[in-house]
């Protein structure tokens, strides 16, 4: 009996986290993250930037969990050349969700998304979004 139970609380254990994907680094050219594949774990920091004007977009449901002090950057602070996208658009019944990937979050857990100076204008929206226990090095979780 107790094989089955630990058989069964380890099914669910891996279950939750064997169709999680990993994210870190740049990203330079265009990219979409699916709800199907969620979580999305950032586990490093993530720049959204390159002369090829790359845009990340989240489809409806997406679930971003970033480990502890990382940050997602949204084009470039000092290079007209390099900019980027991020369009995270949910809808209410499917908002997508900025997240810790801590097992017990608390405000601070990761740092920030950092709107730069040189992105994307079009491309850049978060609209039916939840962003939670970010705000590690200030007290906000979405910088602009």
């Amino acid at each position: 009996m107790k094989k089955l139970f630990f058989l069964g609380v380890l099914f669910i254990f891996l279950s939750a986290y064997a169709f999680a994907t990993d994210h870190t680094g740049t990203i330079s050219t265009d990219e979409t993250w699916l709800a199907a594949d969620n979580p999305h774990i950032c586990t490093g920091d993530i720049t959204i930037s390159s002369t090829s004007l790359p845009t990340l977009t989240l489809e409806p449901g997406v679930i971003v969990k970033f480990d502890a002090g990382k940050t997602m950057f949204v084009g470039s602070s000092s290079y007209t050349t390099y900019a980027g996208g991020l369009i995270a658009v949910g809808t209410e019944s499917q908002p997508i969700t900025f997240t810790s990937n801590s097992a017990t979050p608390a405000q601070g857990d990761w740092d920030y998304i950092n709107f730069r100076s040189f992105c994307i204008d079009a491309n850049c929206r978060i609209e039916n979004a939840v962003i939670e226990y970010g705000g590690l090095a200030s007290p906000y979780a979405l910088y602009i």
